[in-house]
């Protein structure tokens, strides 16, 4: 028999952080849950345990990751009392707080605040491994265990809760509170490595080496890509998804949905300067579209 964290002292510190990440911004909660998606694309109801397990869709070194980070989850909710000794959290019917026991497993391991709400003295896990926990229990439920990547949700008719745990409000809004925290205190932000001017210059110059420029020679059989194979098109798009992005600060899924026609590119017939216009079909804060961005181009457009 699970216990009540809502009644449970031990648990005060959990509850009041749940409590205080309702007040978290709606745009961004909305971004942690696409992100999500991103990680874990392919939904797989109804498929038989066969075909699952060839079917992970990550490598199998994450796949044993995932399930060591699995059989940890397992043991702090049955250590702590959540779940009985014979019950598998992992499932196809997961528990009514299957979310909430998600965040109170995270924040036992990552977060600067205990359960029962004092603070914590000792060195605790960083964020990234937030992150790989959360994708462990998303990967648990939505691909070993055929849930999708629905949203964890109550049915209107039958009042059960239904889709996958980890993509839920909850988990969002608590992951967005622990990186502020983590900030807050010096922690180093997940970006490694922002993407500046200099840099896209470099993949310019690199993409547009001759070696990179010619056709490729077509060989007889069947032989594998190898990475950084692509053709001068194919890096000259990558150039320009590239510098969209990063002049109009698109996110990934605006960038992706970018059409031809939604391009024009013209030249200045007195100064001779070449200009592409990008006029975006929708936006997160303008879903009806109709910004623009323009991007001048130094020397020739072919």
């Amino acid at each position: 028999m699970s216990i009540d964290i809502s009644t449970d002292e031990d648990y005060t510190g959990l509850l009041k952080t749940i409590t205080q990440d309702k007040l978290s911004d709606p745009a961004d909660i909305l971004d942690d849950l696409e992100e999500s998606h991103d990680q874990l694309e392919v939904d797989m109801p109804g498929l038989g345990d066969a075909v699952r397990e060839v079917s992970k869709g990550v490598s199998e070194k994450t796949s044993q990751e995932y399930s060591r980070l699995m059989k940890q989850c397992q043991a702090f909710l049955v250590g702590r009392g959540m779940i009985s000794k014979g019950t598998q959290f992992f499932c196809d019917n997961p528990h009514p707080q299957a979310a909430i026991y998600i965040v109170a497993w995270i924040m036992d391991s990552c977060d600067l605040i205990r359960l029962d709400g004092t603070p914590v003295l000792e060195e605790r896990s960083t964020y990234t491994h937030a992150q790989k926990m959360r994708a462990a229990a998303t990967f648990g439920f939505g691909k070993m265990h055929g849930l999708g990547m629905q949203a964890w949700h109550q049915s209107e008719i039958t009042g059960k809760m239904l889709g996958n745990p980890s993509v839920s409000e909850t988990v969002s809004t608590y992951m967005l509170s622990l990186r502020r925290r983590k900030t807050q205190k010096g922690d180093t932000p997940i970006s490694a490595r922002a993407v500046s001017s200099d840099l896209l210059e470099d993949l310019y110059h690199f993409n547009n080496q001759p070696r990179y420029q010619g056709p490729q020679a077509l060989q007889g059989g069947f032989h594998p890509a190898r990475k950084g194979e692509l053709g001068p098109r194919a890096r000259a798009l990558t150039n320009l998804g590239y510098d969209l992005a990063f002049c109009g600060l698109l996110r990934i899924d605006e960038l992706l949905k970018i059409q031809l026609q939604d391009l024009t590119k013209s030249v200045n017939p007195q100064t001779g300067q070449a200009k592409i216009s990008l006029r975006l079909p929708f936006r997160k804060t303008s879903q009806f579209g109709g910004e623009s961005i323009n991007l001048h181009i130094v020397g020739s457009l072919t």
